[in-house]
This record gives structure tokens, sequence and C-alpha cells, in this order.
């Protein structure tokens, strides 16, 4: 277990709190990840702590029932993935299929493989 002050939560491991299928969950400030996840998948789920700290009222509800708002917000978090970790072509198509198939967001691997490769200077959600 460890507490962050920026942003502000509080990460546990844990193999048995992790939902199937996944190595790491934001839930608000809260983050469970698998033991020995990488640095750019902690990097990703502190990014959805930021967005929670940002709207903590409104970011779930949001998240689960917009699509855009979903994108928006993964494509962030994705672009951290990859600045803290490799961002090789490969890579960047690894996490676009997962962008694509994973999230309901009904866009195509080739979309979302330019949504991570596109730079922005402020692309977090609205």
């Amino acid at each position: 277990m460890k507490a962050l002050r920026n942003p502000r939560c509080l990460l546990l491991e844990s193999r048995w709190f992790v939902p199937r299928h996944f190595d790491g969950i934001s839930l608000g400030p809260i983050v469970l990840l698998r033991p020995g996840v990488s640095a750019g998948l902690i990097a990703h789920e502190l990014v959805h702590v930021r967005q929670f700290w940002r709207r903590p009222f409104t970011h779930g509800p949001r998240y689960l029932l917009s699509k855009a708002y979903r994108l928006a917000c993964e494509v962030e978090a994705y672009r951290a993935q990859l600045q803290a970790g490799q961002s090789t072509p490969a890579r960047i198509a690894h996490l676009g299929h997962y962008l694509a198939t994973k999230y309901r967001l009904d866009i195509d691997e080739e979309t979302a493989v330019r949504l991570l490769s596109a730079v922005s200077a402020d692309d977090s959600p609205r």
C-alpha cells in the first residue's frame, strides 16, 4: 500500500481485489494494481485519478454514460502510458487495439491508433 500526494490517492497491490482481465483499475482515488505492473500502467491509472479529482461528483457517471467522455479519458490515460514506457509503433498498435475493443466506444483500431499517435497541447476531457 502506498499513499500519494499528487494526485491524492491510495495505490494498493493485490492479486485478489483486481477484477479478472484487468491489471489495474481506478475507483476514484483508490487504485488497485496486480503485483509487478509496469510504470506505464501506473501512469495510466494515475491519469484516471486526476480525472476523478477534476470532477469528483460527475466523473464516474459521465465515464459510464458518455462514450465521448470515456474516449477522451482513455486517450489521455493511454497517452500517459505511452509516455511513461515504450512508444513504438507496435506498442501504439497494441494499445490502440485495447482502446478500440475493450471500452464500448464504437471506434475501429485505425481511429484508435490515430488518436493515440496525435499530439495535443491539452488532451484532458472536458
